[in-house]
């Protein structure tokens, strides 16, 4: 009897066993299969995800197409790109409609209107580390999440594809390059597609600015000004300001200014703004103040009174005079300059312009008034 109570309990056990076996591989089943709790659990957060994404989109353009009715005069193209850039800055538009967080739709630009759910994408690109070389040229990352898919990127809309490594470095870009980036299958379609424009967002240098000549009715201002990005602007480069003016006195291409008109002894503040090719601006801003009016010669400089001498650097110099015209000796003035051990020859500063060539021809300690 014990032997025949043995094999039942041992085939009980077996039994026990299989039933348990059975019982696991259904549980591992519901659990890991197709349909298990895994893989509902993914569909249900994909769901979540396109259904998020849908949304924000859906929001996005409706506020366009509100934009669209109010402004009627737009490049159609260009404001989506940029109104979607702005109001949702991980989105992309590409050829095969717009993408969000991976995930792409159709796209009727016209309306414009956020169409079907194609897909999710097996990987995103990213543009990163926009770096200006300072000789008008720079270089961008391009990124991707994808493992399984070729990167490759190209210059241009109709620039060649050229394989990089993910992290990879573009060369020799400009200010207004649009580069493109896709993830390659072998086919002649990618499996994502996004494209940027290069901007340059960086101010202009300006280096220095000086008041290089003053006189009673006029002040000349220089300007040292360099941009390594995309290059100084090629029309009204500089914008020349009086006294806090909204409107420029001028606007050119030539960095020195004469400023005229202006009142004898008198305080004036210039501003000048410099701008580059994609528009930024850098200003500075200098004072100086115009000088004495000065007599004609004809009438009241003689010899023993005083006159300014203004220099090259716009300096104003008290100077005396030596000697007219009414000396048979000499034909011309000469003035001494009261501040200066070295003797010079010099144009005499008179009525706002020099007319007359004179010669230091002795120095003395000090003239007196």
């Amino acid at each position: 009897m014990k032997g025949k109570e043995k094999g039942i309990t041992l085939i009980a056990l077996v039994i026990t066993i299989v039933i348990l076996i059975i019982l696991a591989a259904i549980s591992i089943n519901m659990i890991l299969g197709d349909n298990g709790l895994i893989n509902m659990t993914k569909e249900a957060k994909l769901r979540t995800e396109i259904e998020e994404a849908r949304e924000r989109l859906s929001l996005v353009l409706l506020d366009a197409s509100m934009e669209k009715t109010i402004n009627k005069e737009y490049n159609q193209n260009e404001f989506l790109d940029n109104f979607i850039k702005e109001r949702e800055p991980n989105a992309y538009i590409t050829e095969k409609g717009i993408e969000l967080n991976g995930h792409l739709f159709d796209l009727d630009r016209s309306v414009p209107k956020l169409g079907i759910y194609t897909g999710e994408l097996k990987g995103t690109i990213s543009f990163s580390n926009q770096t200006w070389l300072g000789n008008g040229k720079a270089t961008m990352q391009i990124n991707t999440t994808a493992e399984e898919y070729q990167l490759q990127y190209r210059i241009g809309q109709d620039g060649e594809w050229n394989n990089i490594e993910n992290g990879g470095t573009i060369p020799n870009l400009s200010h207004g390059d649009v580069i493109y980036g896709r993830l390659f299958d072998g086919t002649s379609n990618g499996k994502d597609e996004k494209s940027i424009t290069l901007i340059d967002n960086i101010e202009p240098i300006i280096n220095d600015i000086k008041v290089v000549n003053i006189s009673d009715d006029n002040i000349i201002i220089n300007v040292s000004a360099s941009d390594g990005e995309s290059g100084l602007a090629a029309e009204e480069t500089y914008q020349y300001y009086l006294n806090n003016e909204d409107i420029p006195k001028e606007m050119t291409t030539n960095n020195r200014y004469q400023f005229t008109g202006l009142t004898p002894e008198t305080k004036y503040t210039f501003k000048v703004d410099v701008l580059d090719n994609a528009g930024n601006r850098k200003s500075i801003e200098t004072e100086a103040t115009t000088i004495q009016k000065l007599a004609k010669v004809e009438e009241t400089v003689t010899e023993g009174s005083y006159v300014d001498y203004v220099d090259d650097d716009g300096n104003a110099i008290k100077c005396a005079v030596l000697y007219g015209p009414e000396n048979e000796k000499y034909s011309d003035y000469g003035i001494q300059l009261i501040s200066i051990d070295t003797l010079y020859k010099y144009s005499l500063k008179v009525s706002g312009a020099r007319t007359k060539s004179c010669k230091c021809i002795q120095w003395v300690s000090k003239w007196n008034d």
